[in-house]
């Protein structure tokens, strides 16, 4: 047995030579080691020399030397916080591979701080932590309690930043990361510093808290009730009412017994009204929402339409699409509502129509005569983002390739570009439905290759979220780009961020991929899903690495996305993040930590209706004919 001069107790010293042995083990580099099938992509940020000094770090606390492993942390912290770290056990041979950022590792060790060092670390960072508090407090502003927890989460002041965003988040109506983090306030059952170190907590639990449990866990228990999972919420109770009898308090706008509130709501849960865009009909973006999961008023018809209320040929002043045109061909692209008024496009062109009256709103809007994309060469599956009165589309080639260098005094060939549109209205709409604003080409950084975009922006909350990729090496690397903040009026000089996520194998010379990769909006993360075997997610303010996940591929699966041009982007529902749901793989990840939820071999429909919004309106493009359906209830469906 291996003895540590430092630790007397022999059962003390056995565990932590085997934490050492598995810290050891995991500090082997994970991007190595086979997933099964084909070779996923790879991390952009996976650093194994970040994992070796976490685990040096580490075994300094469990030697004693508090002051120098605070001192290593933070200097991890500092330096190089948003490398990823991969978290599984190497010896359990997982077919997947989680990741988390290494200032949440980091944290995770600081919260195993004997009492006297983790007093003094917190003597040091307290004073920065207090200011971000007070900011959130006053302006009730999530922003900087984020930040606070980012940065300073075992200090004195995270406990009442953690209640704090938690309420504002549960107003917002994020219930799941309330729950999240409420959850990080209840008591440890660890009774001894060392042993927490041994305790696997799918996420980072405070330290020393001193709230109320009883309140805490009736908040938890309402978040759950507000999620609509009623067989979680009566765990919750009854684990409520046997570790706190009688708990009593402010709470939900009253003051009594905690059940008895919490009792309520479980007999009338409650009810929630859809957002504005969804009432007045908007289809804002592919599949309803920034989330991917849009609904809109009504449901399903229970008697199907014998056929479309109408259709009208697309693009009928251009090229006929070619191709098939059997039954289950791809659609030809996925249009947008905004104010009555649809809008669809090929990639290079817009098409308006009115939704009630099917009439056609003015002429197609065509590319500049220079453009070097033809139509239809070949078909895409294209989509366009709605927001804030504008329309935004990618223009560019079909093919997903590198652009070419630009030569002296011409456009780069191959170039493609965001664009933004704004509907004229009253007479004019009649004769020009839409106006270009402003369009964005990718981004150039000096050493790069030239880089192209994927598919539409995701645009929300003032800011719009892009995918980019550029060819190098052999390999394809996805970036993501963020304008802050996306004026529909302005085009942005430059992006405020832009981070690589990760790369894969790059196309062959016979890869004609025409699919466009979207982004998904989880909560505070942007979320990436590369379709060959990662998924990542970034802050959507600043673009700090969330979290990340690996997953294997198959050649039939790869086979099946290559040839498929119909986006296939993340699906975030309630807080957690659906992938490759269309490929019958059904993972879920929490949308806030990035922890494995749930892994199975297929999924029920129930959850595939559910998680993809399709028990609400739909709309559907075919490739020659835009149809539409409405139900006798008047609800659009496709």
């Amino acid at each position: 047995m291996v003895r540590w001069p430092l630790l007397r107790n022999r059962t003390m010293t056995h565990r932590a030579a085997v934490l050492v042995a598995v810290l050891l083990l995991g500090a082997t580099p994970a991007s190595g080691q086979p997933l099964g099938g084909l070779e996923p992509a790879a991390l952009r940020g996976d650093s194994t020399q970040t994992r070796k000094r976490l685990a040096e770090a580490r075994n300094k606390l469990l030697l004693g030397k508090h002051a120098d492993a605070t001192d290593e942390l933070q200097r991890i912290l500092d330096e190089s916080g948003d490398d990823l770290i991969p978290i599984d056990d190497p010896r359990a041979n997982h077919p997947h591979q989680q990741y988390r950022p290494a200032r949440w590792v980091a944290h995770h060790i600081l919260t195993m701080l004997p009492p006297d060092a983790l007093r003094a670390y917190q003597d040091r960072i307290d004073e920065p932590a207090r200011k971000l508090l007070e900011a959130g407090r006053r302006d009730r502003d999530p922003r900087p309690l984020w930040q606070l927890l980012d940065r300073y989460f075992v200090s004195r002041p995270a406990q009442e930043g953690l209640l704090l965003l938690g309420d504002l988040l549960f107003e917002r109506g994020q219930f799941r990361t309330a729950e999240q983090l409420w959850r990080r306030l209840l008591p440890r059952t660890a009774d001894r510093w060392w042993e927490r170190l041994l305790v696997e907590d799918p996420d980072i639990p405070y330290p020393t808290p001193a709230a109320d449990p009883a309140a805490v866990r009736a908040r938890v228990a309402l978040a759950v009730i507000f999620q609509g999972e009623a067989d979680r919420a009566r765990q919750e109770l009854v684990r409520l009412a046997a570790l706190h009898p009688g708990a009593r308090g402010p709470f939900a706008g009253g003051d009594g017994p905690y059940a008895e509130a919490l009792e309520a709501f479980l007999v009338r849960p409650p009810r929630f009204l859809p957002d504005a865009g969804a009432a007045k009909g908007d289809w804002p973006t592919f599949a309803g929402g920034p989330g991917r999961t849009g609904r809109a008023p009504g449901r399903m018809p229970s008697l199907w339409p014998d056929g479309p209320t109408w259709r009208m040929p697309l693009f009928s002043d251009g090229p006929t699409p070619s191709g098939p045109t059997i039954l289950g061909r791809q659609p030809f692209g996925h249009p947008v509502i905004l104010d009555g008024k649809v809008y669809v496009t090929d990639g290079t062109r817009v098409r308006a129509f009115d939704l009630q009256t099917r009439t056609p709103l003015g002429p197609t809007l065509t590319p500049p005569s220079d453009s070097p994309f033809p139509p239809y060469s070949p078909p895409q599956c294209s989509t366009l983002s709605a927001a804030d009165g504008r329309l935004f589309a990618r223009f560019g080639p079909a093919v997903i390739r590198s652009a070419e260098p630009a030569r002296p005094g011409a456009r780069p060939a191959g170039e493609s570009a965001l664009v933004c549109f704004a509907p004229n209205t009253g007479l004019l709409a009649q004769k020009v439905p839409v106006r270009e604003v402003w369009r964005v080409a990718p981004p150039v950084h000096d050493g790069q290759p030239p880089a192209v975009w994927e598919g539409a922006p995701l645009v929300a909350n003032g800011r719009m979220w892009a995918a980019l990729v550029r060819f190098e090496g052999g390999r394809a690397v996805h970036s993501i780009a963020c304008f802050d903040p996306a004026d529909p009026d302005r085009a942005p000089e430059h992006p405020a961020w832009v981070v690589d996520v990760c790369d894969g194998q790059g196309p062959s010379s016979a890869d004609r991929r025409t699919r466009q990769e979207l982004l998904t909006l989880a909560g505070r993360n942007i979320v990436f899903c590369s379709n060959t075997g990662a998924v990542v997610a970034v802050d959507a303010a600043t673009g700090r690495r969330a979290w990340a996940f690996r997953y294997p591929r198959s050649a039939r699966r790869a086979a099946d996305v290559t040839s498929s041009a119909d986006p296939a982007p993340a699906v975030a529902l309630g807080g957690r993040v659906f992938d490759d749901v269309i490929l019958h793989t059904d993972f879920q990840v929490d949308g806030h930590v990035g922890c494995l939820v749930q892994l199975h071999a297929h999924v029920s429909e129930r959850d595939l209706f559910e998680a993809l919004g399709l028990d609400r309106d739909l709309v559907i493009a075919d490739q020659k004919i835009l149809e539409f359906v409405f139900s006798r209830s008047g609800a659009l469906c496709g």
